[in-house]
């Protein structure tokens, strides 16, 4: 093909297509395809609302109050908490902080394997802190080393409201069929799930199907 030939074909080509590229930037960016589709999170609902009066070093105490969310008390799935503190009488009266972020329900502390904590990811400092359940309606925080702390002066904080947290290893014996007792041992209270046929199985290997309600 000669020269002449050759720049006509490139002249004809960049006639049909640049039209078509103007087009193509003329669409907005919000509607051109996106091959990343958007991750909507599901809906939650408020589990557990929990409220006390914290201990201060340099105030008169610490009005703190946590949140928990998931998708249903059955399903700790999507979680989100809101933790909320009111610094009363003293440096910085009446000032607020607030953190939000993921948390998570687990199972056992250095001193108690049966133990129920709940744990909480600040998304700004990604800042873990752990909650041990204490009783029906209260949870205390836990230190570092997820112990308990040791102390004459009141950590806990009380369950405020109607709350439909449940235990799921308790729900997940209920919904097979059996009846959580619940008992005392050397590391405190801990969860058993009796069957009609007479089998027992602890709550939590039960739910981790570590043991079969068939004897």
């Amino acid at each position: 093909m000669s020269m002449w030939r050759c720049k006509m074909a490139l002249r004809s080509w960049f006639r049909l297509f640049l039209p078509a590229l103007g087009l193509l930037s003329a669409i907005p960016a919000n509607s051109r395809p996106s091959s990343q589709a958007a991750s909507t999170p599901g809906p939650t609902q408020l589990i557990a609302r929990y409220r006390g009066l914290l201990p201060c070093a340099d105030c008169s105490g610490i009005d703190t109050e946590l949140a928990l969310y998931a998708k249903s008390p059955n399903e700790i799935e999507n979680t989100r908490y809101v933790l909320k503190r009111t610094y009363l009488k003293g440096k910085g009266p009446g000032k607020s902080f607030a953190e939000s972020g993921t948390w998570l329900l687990m199972r056992g502390t250095p001193d108690n394997p049966d133990a129920t904590v709940y744990q909480v990811k600040d998304n700004k400092t990604g800042e873990l802190t752990n909650f041990l359940k204490v009783g029906a309606n209260q949870i205390e925080p836990l230190d570092k080393d997820q112990r308990r702390i040791e102390s004459k002066l009141n950590y806990k904080l009380t369950r405020v409201g109607a709350s439909s947290l449940a235990n799921p290893a308790a729900q997940n014996c209920v919904d097979k069929g059996g009846k959580v007792d619940i008992r005392e041992g050397k590391n405190g209270q801990y969860g058993v799930c009796v069957f009609p046929n007479g089998k027992e199985c602890d709550e939590w290997a039960l739910y981790k199907a570590q043991c079969s309600p068939r004897k």
